[in-house]
C-alpha cells in the first residue's frame, strides 16, 4: 500500500515546457541567462561541485540584487501541469502524505503551490532555501538538508526511517537524470515526460508516462499498489 508519494518540481509538477523551472525563470529575470549557461556546463563537466555553482549562483543573485519580491513575481509566472489540485486532493483524501524533493528554490515552488491552493495538501517541502535580511537583501543560500541533490535516495531513506516505511510504501514521481538515483531506496519510480534520461531502463525507472498531459494520469500507478 501506498502511504507516501514523493514529487520532483520542475519538469514533473510544472508544465513541460523550456524555461518553466524555478532557477531558469530567476536568470531570465535578471536578464543572465548566459551566465546560468556557464555555470551549468562548469557543473555538469565536473568543474564544480554543486555547493560551488551554488555559491557562485548565490554570489551573482546578490550582484544582480535579487529581491525576496522578485520570487513572489517568479512564481506567479510559473504554470502547473493540469490536474496537480486534483491528484493532491485525491491523495490527501486517501491519508497519503505528498512530500516535494526538488533541486528548485523553496520560496517559489511554495508560492505556486499556494497560488493553486494545494499548500494544504503537502507534508513537506525540500529544496533549496534562500534568507533574506529586513531590507530584502539575499543575505545566503542554505542547500537541501536531507539529500544531495545529485542523491535523491538518501531523503527516501530518511523518510523511511522517521516515519517507520517500507521502499514499497512510497511513490517517487519524476522527470531527469538527477531523479535516477530513487531506485536504491527500494522505492517505485515513475517517470513522465523524461528529460536527459532513459525510461527503458527499467532498474532506474519501473514505470513511465512518456507524455503526461495531466497529473491525474500517476493515479493509477498509486492505486496499483493500494
Amino acid at each position: 500500500m501506498i502511504k507516501a508519494v514523493v514529487f520532483d518540481f520542475d519538469g514533473t509538477l510544472t508544465k513541460e515546457s523550456k524555461g518553466n523551472e524555478c532557477w531558469y525563470k530567476t536568470w531570465e529575470f535578471l536578464q543572465d541567462l548566459p551566465y546560468d549557461h556557464f555555470l551549468y556546463t562548469q557543473y555538469t563537466e565536473k568543474k564544480i561541485t554543486e555547493t560551488e555553482w551554488a555559491q557562485l549562483a548565490i554570489k551573482r543573485f546578490q550582484e544582480k540584487n535579487l529581491r525576496y519580491t522578485n520570487l513572489l513575481y517568479i512564481a506567479s509566472t510559473i504554470q502547473l501541469l493540469p490536474g496537480v489540485k486534483e491528484t493532491f486532493k485525491y491523495l490527501h483524501e486517501q491519508n497519503i502524505n505528498i512530500y516535494i524533493l526538488s533541486g528548485g528554490i523553496y520560496t517559489i515552488i511554495e508560492n505556486v503551490l499556494k497560488q493553486e491552493k494545494v499548500l494544504s495538501c503537502i507534508t513537506a517541502i525540500e529544496a533549496y532555501q534562500f534568507q533574506f535580511d529586513k531590507k530584502e537583501n539575499l543575505v545566503a543560500c542554505h542547500s537541501p538538508k536531507s539529500h544531495n541533490i545529485e542523491n535523491k535516495y538518501e531523503y527516501i531513506q530518511l523518510l523511511k526511517t522517521q516515519h517507520n516505511l517500507k521502499g514499497n510504501e512510497i511513490l517517487f514521481v519524476g522527470n531527469s537524470f538527477n531523479d535516477e538515483t530513487v531506485y536504491k531506496s527500494g522505492a517505485h519510480t515513475l517517470c513522465i515526460h523524461p528529460h536527459h534520461t532513459d525510461i527503458t531502463n527499467k532498474i532506474i525507472w519501473q514505470h513511465s508516462i512518456p507524455s503526461c498531459k495531466n497529473l491525474t494520469e500517476i493515479l493509477p500507478f498509486v492505486q496499483m499498489f493500494t
